[in-house]
């Protein structure tokens, strides 16, 4: 059953609506699926003693972290009363690792990849040996390595998933892990390596559904490989599968940005570029999106400037991702723009903060001290509302302050407003 679920006890009404969800999922469905998983937990509500008490939630949290709808994901995974916690409900260690790798997930989307993979580590060494759960976690390790460069880390954890799914039956996250191996191998080797096997993902059979549904940023990865190879036809082929399951799923913003960054590259239509990422909800996926309308303006001479410019909130977007690899390949477009020493929007720290907090924390920090919100701050570095208040409990923590008032004292460097000037951009791409 998909991510170890038990739902065959047919005289649970929670366990039933669960495997019908999943059922949905799998064909694509996927607001049906949302909807019967958010009925399953109202469901398990009344069987305190039942296995889909916690594990509807799990469900439908990682569900929601799939489709980038992070607000909701985070409250179920992150309660605010202890006894909500998903691992209270049965007590299991079981059901504490799970809790741990959906975390991991949701932490990893929302771009805190210290914390994804704390807790993947965490939860993969409290978990059984192999399950979805388990391929989950060594999916997130995998990603969190591959931003980091540890390209070692990276293939360890691809060539697990690759040994568990041989002792497998059948793998729910086939599609997921199908392109992770594509991502470490085209890191490894370039697009020439890794195009042959894109038309296998892109068909929009189960294996293409599972992941294009899932990762929005893996068709318009798919798009760029297959156009740098000279593959028209599989470019043209992934860009119609992401269009497709937008078309079935209008309700979800992360597929309509998917559809949007790939016709972006395919046409070379720089405004379906920028609408793509403004409407990416993914980190990475936005910071793509960005890097692609740069990269295509920095063709044109006469828009030069605002290459930059986008250039330069696209390597921002990469490190609030926590995507050093990718921000090392946007400024060395930037340097051959003759930018020499861009500075980010999280360099005007002290040496002694910049050791205490992540680069995401960072980030928060120094809006937070410029008198912003959490619903601006949210807004500015493309996170949730309850994920900025999450960084901002622990930014508290690390530096030992109590409000935003003592916060700004702590901050010995004067900060200057670094709002991108996105509207300029836009009016200009």
């Amino acid at each position: 059953m998909q991510y170890g679920i038990d739902s065959t006890d047919s005289s649970c009404a929670a366990c039933r609506l669960v495997s019908r969800s999943m059922s949905f999922w799998t064909h694509s469905r996927l607001l049906h699926a949302v909807e019967l998983a958010e009925e399953a937990v109202r469901a398990a509500a009344d069987r305190p003693s039942c296995v889909c008490h916690a594990h509807s939630r799990l469900w439908l949290a990682t569900a929601l972290t799939h489709l980038r709808d992070l607000d909701r994901a985070e409250r179920i995974l992150r309660p605010e009363t202890p006894d909500a916690a998903l691992d209270a409900f049965d007590g299991s260690a079981e059901t504490a690792a799970r809790a741990d790798l959906a975390r991991s997930f949701l932490a990893f989307t929302a771009g805190d990849v210290d914390a994804s993979a704390r807790l993947g580590e965490q939860g993969l060494a409290a978990a059984g040996r192999s399950g979805p759960w388990q391929t989950l976690g060594r999916l997130v390790l995998a990603g969190c390595a591959l931003r980091r460069a540890d390209m070692k880390t990276a293939l360890a954890n691809t060539q697990r998933i690759a040994e568990d799914a041989l002792m497998a039956s059948a793998n729910p996250l086939a599609g997921q892990c199908a392109w992770m191996s594509l991502q470490v191998r085209e890191a490894h080797g370039g697009s020439e390596a890794v195009v042959p096997f894109i038309e296998q993902l892109v068909a929009l059979g189960p294996t293409s559904r599972e992941v294009l549904g899932s990762q929005p940023a893996a068709a318009p990865w798919f798009v760029r490989l297959a156009l740098k190879a000279g593959d028209q036809t599989v470019a043209r082929q992934a860009s119609l599968a992401a269009r497709q399951l937008a078309v079935l799923n209008p309700e979800f913003r992360s597929l309509a940005a998917a559809a949007l960054h790939t016709k972006g590259l395919i046409e070379q239509d720089l405004d379906a570029l920028w609408r793509a990422a403004e409407t990416h909800a993914d980190l990475w996926a936005r910071a793509s999106a960005l890097e692609d309308l740069g990269t295509h303006l920095s063709g044109q001479h006469l828009r030069r400037d605002r290459a930059v410019e986008i250039l330069e909130l696209s390597s921002d977007t990469y490190l609030a991702a926590g995507a050093t690899r990718d921000l090392s390949r946007v400024k060395s477009r930037l340097r051959n723009l003759g930018v020499r020493h861009h500075i980010s929007r999280w360099s005007n720290v002290s040496r002694d903060q910049v050791g205490r907090l992540t680069e995401t924390e960072s980030a928060v920090a120094q809006l937070v001290v410029q008198g912003m919100t959490n619903s601006q701050v949210a807004a500015q570095l493309f996170l949730s509302h309850h994920t900025v208040a999450f960084h901002l409990k622990k930014i508290f923590r690390k530096l030992d302050v109590a409000s935003r008032v003592e916060l700004a004292r702590t901050w010995s460097t004067p900060v200057g407003d670094v709002r991108p000037k996105v509207s300029r951009a836009r009016s200009s791409a």
